[in-house]
């Protein structure tokens, strides 16, 4: 029975942050993640998992500035100390709520620059991270995100994130299996790709037409079924970006 993780950033949005972790326990779910815990005390947040019986499996590095346009700062010059200071409170944050891996997003590169030098910048911000990490007892992990979603992202297809990956060298670091991006949608995740899953995750393109999207999210949960069968085999329960047109527990 293939074991599922909520994401409080998608799921259970009717209710405010802090009883998203309820709501997630009475539909089921032993296992939650999100995107961004930094808003509140880590200690509230351990509290709520510990009161629910959760495991957090998954939260996301500091990803700058939203107000300012940021999404994930790890490949842009110029701020890898923002980014030095962000895996510090990364690593304060996952010994709290008990998290044993954290994501990073790795940010935009605006269009006509050369993204050589962002390349570059995430490259290091990488190793330094996964350092950090691994002396943290903690493991990172980088996640393919498609232009579809986030024009301009610097890792946007699978195959992308593993040549980061084996780049950078780390024993500690892995990738999210994304099965969302719409170049994916034809595709079997390959061995190789499998070989650097530490955390599959399903969900849909979110500009595109909602029959469209139900469609072929239900295409990707079974090539995940199929390609990964149990996901027991991973150290990560799958994890769910559906957004949802209704009532969570609909």
């Amino acid at each position: 029975m293939p074991r599922f993780a909520a994401n409080l950033g998608y799921l259970f949005t009717e209710h405010d942050f802090l009883d998203r972790f309820a709501a997630a326990r009475r539909a089921g779910f032993r296992a939650v993640e999100f995107a961004a815990p930094y808003a509140y005390p880590p200690e509230e947040i351990a509290m709520r998992l510990l009161d629910n019986a959760l495991e957090c499996i998954l939260i996301n590095l500091p990803m700058g500035d939203r107000a300012k346009g940021d999404f994930g700062i790890a490949c842009r010059p110029g701020r890898e100390a923002e980014f030095r200071a962000g895996v510090a409170r990364g690593i304060e944050y996952a010994h709290a709520l008990g998290v044993p891996r954290l994501n990073c997003i790795s940010g935009i590169a605006p269009g006509g620059d050369d993204r050589e030098p962002f390349r570059a910048t995430l490259i290091a911000n990488l190793r330094l991270a996964a350092r950090e990490f691994k002396a943290a007892g903690l493991e990172l992990v980088v996640e393919p995100i498609n232009t579809r979603d986030v024009p301009g992202f610097i890792v946007a297809r699978s195959p992308e994130a593993v040549a980061i990956i084996e780049e950078v060298g780390a024993d500690n670091l892995g990738g999210i299996l994304s099965l969302q991006s719409e170049r994916d949608f034809s595709l079997e995740p390959d061995q190789l790709i499998l070989d650097y899953t530490s955390a599959p995750q399903t969900g849909a393109a979110r500009k595109r037409h909602k029959q469209t999207a139900r469609t072929n999210s239900e295409v990707r949960m079974n090539m995940l079924c199929k390609s990964v069968g149990d996901p027991i085999q991973f150290a990560s329960f799958p994890g769910n970006h559906f957004t949802f047109h209704c009532n969570s527990n609909q």
